[in-house]
């Protein structure tokens, strides 16, 4: 009986604040709950439930962007955006051991959040040659954390632990830079050259357990 609910929305308003410049405000959100999935057809040997996992998943993603055309007399086209994402899962994965006769229930949490924001923009260099150039940034918090609860089925006493394998916690942030310049050298022949940048920094912190 594999089964799950879900819940999206998605909403986005565009201003146009003057005759070249559009404000866009967006927020998108998913939610997939009272989700049952079984991850073989191999029984347990108490319930006869084959082992099983009931996730559930939130993710979110709320964005403000601005353009603008020719905002200075060296730019013809500007694009601007920050953004916020988020992404938190709790599920339990259950297993049973006949021998001796305990069923194990392994709860997984996981979280991350992400900051961003960038900007890219467009100038003329000379008549039919423009450079498009800009930057991106974004920054990454990660979570995890496990936990294992150990029911005895012939006392319903149960214990908890935390199991090998724990994901430590973390920061992951990444910058690049970027630009290309493009010549239409005839109406079916564009050349591009192009470079990027990108510096990324993983930082982790593992527990004495």
């Amino acid at each position: 009986p594999t089964s799950w609910r879900e819940q999206h929305y998605f909403t986005k308003l565009g201003v146009r604040v003057s005759p070249d410049d559009i404000l866009r405000i967006s927020d998108m959100n998913f939610r997939r709950l009272d989700a049952a999935r079984y991850n073989g057809s191999k029984q347990n040997p108490l319930s006869g439930l084959p082992a099983n996992s009931t996730p559930d998943e939130i993710r979110n993603l709320s964005k403000i962007s601005f353009e603008s055309v020719e905002p200075a007399a060296w730019i013809d086209e500007m694009k601007s955006y920050v953004y916020r994402q988020s992404y938190n899962s709790t599920s339990y994965d259950t297993k049973e051991t006949a021998a001796t006769k305990t069923a194990a229930k392994t709860r997984t949490i996981n979280d991350q959040e992400i900051y961003g924001g960038g900007s890219q923009l467009v100038s003329p260099l000379f008549s039919g040659a423009r450079l498009i150039y800009g930057v991106d940034y974004r920054l990454e918090n990660l979570k995890a954390a496990k936990k294992e609860f150990d029911t005895k089925t012939t006392t319903g006493l149960t214990t908890e632990k935390v199991p090998q394998g724990q994901t430590p916690d973390g920061t992951y942030d990444a910058f690049d830079a970027f630009s290309m310049a493009e010549y239409q050298l005839s109406s079916v022949v564009r050349i591009s050259l192009g470079g990027r940048f990108e510096s990324t920094h993983l930082n982790s912190d593992p527990k004495p357990e």
